[in-house]
């Protein structure tokens, strides 16, 4: 039998699973562990919620992550005093070892999140960022390889762990979410001058380490992936496929990526009955993976922020399972 490691790396690479790779951590039946670096050791937060980057997130009654809402760089005056975090600082990866011990046979995933657009807006303003690619084009270059640099420095912390024979982290998840409802946020022209560069650089980077690069980014994106498959994306993780289109991300891109998705978090999930659930199922199946990989099914975290019953957890589960893997369901979630 393969150990969940082999399945999500033949997923990936599309050399025949011997069925779907899943990542249900709520239900106890994950094929991947995720192993994050830790803030910088000594550092405090000034305020609740501020992050390392002077970020602070602000939540609503409803449970969920939040956002920041402030600008931390409100003018390019505040870069003179600004202090990026330390990608090398003590500190980032003394939980690490203890971490991957408990991994097991799993596929363990690493993590840069809120990786380029994110942060840059996190910290600019998001009108204000979507201005300067316009208004300021060399500092927000300057910017943008100063949050690079930062996540240069986290992959290079990875490094360690994967310098013998049998690698320790086998996947690094990134995040920005690039789409609206109807497209991307930016023109593929501005994209391609200001970010597709440095996704470039950090995909080698994570490469070079023996890792696949998986990409979180919600929206409908389509217009953006022939760029990232040029520049070796490994994963693109969307969680509304009925933004993207089942049926038509398919014929465009199947094959091509492997797909980490969910059945869709604004429409199915939190709506759609039971049967509803199967049959969205059974089009990602169809259409997006198969028998030879290309295909990662996962739970969605934050079930009371989109408004999803739990009970829908269990019934994504056993229809995948059924589609890719059947036979008996795991005792864990059975």
């Amino acid at each position: 039998m393969m150990t969940s490691r082999e399945i999500v790396q033949r997923a990936i690479e599309f050399r025949d699973p011997e069925r779907i790779a899943l990542i249900f951590p709520q239900l106890g039946f994950s094929d991947t562990f995720g192993v994050r670096y830790q803030t910088a050791a000594g550092w405090q937060p000034s305020c609740e919620f501020e992050d390392e980057w002077g970020c602070v997130w602000e939540k609503t009654e409803i449970p969920n992550m939040g956002q920041p809402t402030t600008p931390v760089i409100k003018d390019w005056g505040d870069l003179a005093t600004y202090r990026f975090p330390d990608p090398h600082a003590p500190g980032r990866f003394d939980h690490a070892e203890a971490q991957l011990a408990q991994a097991g046979d799993k596929y363990v995933v690493g993590g840069c999140g809120f990786t380029l657009l994110e942060r840059a807006k996190y910290l600019r303003g998001f009108a204000e960022l979507l201005e300067d690619l316009y208004l300021a084009p060399e500092k927000t270059h300057y910017l943008l390889d100063r949050i690079l640099e930062f996540q240069l420095g986290i992959v290079d912390g990875y490094r360690q762990f994967n310098r013998a024979g049998d690698r320790m982290f086998h996947g690094i998840m990134m995040s920005d979410d690039w789409g609206t409802q109807l497209g991307p946020m930016i023109s593929l022209p501005l994209f391609r001058e200001f970010f597709k560069p440095r996704y470039e650089r950090l995909f080698a980077a994570i490469h070079e380490i023996g890792c696949h690069a998986w990409l979180h980014s919600c929206g409908r994106i389509n217009a953006y992936l022939p760029d990232f498959l040029s520049i070796g994306l490994d994963v693109i993780n969307p969680q509304q496929p009925n933004v993207l289109g089942i049926e038509e991300a398919g014929r465009e891109f199947a094959g091509r990526i492997c797909f980490d998705t969910t059945a869709d978090i604004q429409t199915t999930m939190p709506r759609g009955d039971a049967d509803e659930i199967r049959a969205e199922a059974r089009r990602i199946w169809e259409h997006w993976g198969g028998p030879h990989g290309g295909l990662i099914i996962r739970d969605y975290s934050d079930y009371p922020g989109i408004g999803a019953a739990p009970a829908s957890r269990l019934v994504l589960f056993r229809a995948f399972w059924e589609l890719g893997a059947g036979g008996d369901l795991p005792e864990v979630v059975a």
